[in-house]
This record gives C-alpha cells, structure tokens and sequence, in this order.
C-alpha cells in the first residue's frame, strides 16, 4: 500500500514521498516539512532582491563618455546666489567709503569686513565653479573648481563595495535646508563622503546608479539611506 498523500502545511500542495525519516520538500513553496509531525517547519525566506527605479538624467548634468572613462559634471550657478552676491557687493562697499572712529567702530568694521570676505567668497565660488565626477578603470575622483573647495577626492573603485544616498536636513534662520549625500561603505568597512550638498534627491540617485553601473556595483539597502 502506498503511503497516504500529506499536504503541504504551508501551501497545501500534496508531498511527494522522501527519504524515510528525513524531510520533504515542497516542490511548490519551497518548505520542509516532516511527514511525522506535519506541522509548519520554520524556514528561512530570503527577501526579494529590490531593484530600484532607474531615476533619468537630472538637469544641468552633463555626461561625457570617453574610452575608459565617465565623466560627469554640473555647474553650481543659480540666480539665487548672484543675488547674495550683488547684496555683499553693496554692503562692502557701505564699508569701504564708511568712517569708522574709535576702537570699537574699528572692531565693528573688521567684524563685518571679514564676514564679508568669507561670504564673498562663497557666493563667488557658487557662480563659478563646478563639480566634474571622473570614473575611470582604476580610479573615481570628485573635483570642485576653479575656486577651491572642501571637499572632493580620490578614491579605487575596487575598494568600494557599496554606495548609497541619504537626505540631510540643516537648520537656519529660513527653516530646515533639505540637501542629498552620496556616500560610499568601504571594503574595509570604513565611509566615505564622495559627495555632498547635492540640491535634489534625483541628482544623488542618479550618480549612485551611474557609478554602481560603471563599477559594476550590485545596489543592496544600507540603514538610513533614502528609500529604506
């Protein structure tokens, strides 16, 4: 006499006999079960890879391939800084032709003199310069210019082993400044910022996909990183 037809505790789907005393597969979901004591068996699922929408080229990027090489780049002018610009502009000149007496006036002058200084610069480096991504075989490099900048660097893409995006959100005298970081998880399990102050969460995505891409890099969820 065959042995009676056991259903599947998971699925339902009938088992097909084993090896005696051991236990069966389910041809169907995958689960094991003892035909002994058919009740549910604990087992491990693992997840669906997620594969994530692929974000189209932001604007103002632009893409140049050359053999062995991806360049990237992106300018950093907007009309809102050449507005802060012409502003400091004005207020450097009230000081200038300003007449200041006294230390305490003199203190006051170079307080907002060296304000300005730094805030000029700032907005001046925001109306020129720009950022170029180069992702080449044996190297990715993040460069900020003319002007210099913080920031930027070199780094061997065989020591990157994952990259993803996270939303950052500042604090200022306007409300909350909402900018996107792109960092990357070492081999060696160190981090690495490769690029930050980025204006939209579209313009992180889409250089983590161009570089996992380039690099051959299979995009896994990191805690904390946008989406997750």
């Amino acid at each position: 006499m065959e042995p009676a037809a056991i259903p599947c505790p998971h699925c339902g789907a009938v088992l097909e006999p084993g090896p005696a005393g051991g236990l069966v597969v389910c041809k169907h979901c995958g689960a094991e079960t003892d035909p002994a004591h058919p009740a549910p068996i604990a087992v491990a699922v693992q997840p669906a890879a997620t594969v994530q929408e692929r974000v189209p080229l932001p604007p103002r990027f632009e893409v140049v391939e050359e053999p062995g090489a991806l360049l990237i780049s992106w300018p950093w002018f907007s009309v809102g800084h050449l507005l802060i610009a012409a502003a400091l502009a004005t207020v450097m000149v009230f000081l200038l032709l300003s007449d200041t007496t006294g230390s305490t006036g003199d203190a006051v002058w170079w307080c907002c003199a060296a304000f300005g200084v730094a805030a000029g610069y700032s907005s001046l480096a925001h109306l020129v310069n720009r950022t170029v991504v180069e992702a080449r075989k044996g190297t990715l490099s993040v460069k900020h210019g003319p002007l210099p900048w913080r920031g930027g660097g070199t780094w061997s893409p065989q020591t990157l082993a994952q990259l993803y995006v996270e939303r950052v959100e500042t604090d200022s005298e306007d409300g909350t400044v909402v900018t996107f970081s792109l960092h990357a998880n070492l081999e060696n399990g160190e981090r690495r910022t490769l690029i930050s102050g980025l204006a939209s969460e579209e313009q992180a995505l889409w250089l983590e996909q161009a570089l996992e891409k380039r690099y051959g890099i299979v995009d896994e969820l990191v805690p904390g990183e946008v989406g997750s």
